[in-house]
């Protein structure tokens, strides 16, 4: 490949592939340290995907990672900060996640651990729970975003 040429990722390692690559690494990160991993959810670690909390939160957000989407990505945060209550922000915190969709997305996907923390999320049911400590289980909110000020 000649030089400021990238090659392409297989299919295998293409968008989701590469996170979950990197989540399987870390985990094993946290493992060797002496930390429990349980997929599932149940210890300091949860799985979250953010395009579905938002929904739950009856937040539309299709498309907002495409470049012309990228376009909503002010007034997602200002809908997830009107239906929160409230969001401390600093300028560059709000700066990179009204422009960058990844910053956006850990925004969210910290709003899903918190509801996570406090119960408030839809973990696996007990005819899954065996399998979903191996393989993992998405939690999704089942809480309104105010509830994450009032502490649950």
């Amino acid at each position: 490949i000649s030089e400021g040429v990238r090659r392409p990722l297989s299919v295998s390692t293409d968008l989701i592939g590469v996170v979950a690559m990197r989540a399987a690494f870390l985990l094993d990160r946290l493992a060797a340290l002496g930390e429990p991993i349980d997929r599932a959810g149940t210890g300091k670690l949860v799985e979250v995907y953010p395009a579905p909390a938002l929904g739950t939160w009856g937040i539309n957000a299709v498309g907002y990672k495409s470049s012309a989407g990228a376009a909503r990505l002010p007034e997602l945060l200002a809908e997830v900060e009107r239906r929160l209550g409230r969001l401390d922000l600093d300028a560059r915190q709000r700066a990179l996640a009204e422009s960058d969709h990844n910053s956006f997305d850990a925004l969210v996907c910290s709003l899903v651990a918190r509801s996570s923390a406090l119960g408030l999320t839809a973990g696996p049911p007990a005819e899954l729970a065996n399998r979903a400590v191996r393989e993992g289980w998405i939690h999704i909110p089942t809480n309104p975003l105010s509830d994450l000020m009032n502490g649950g």
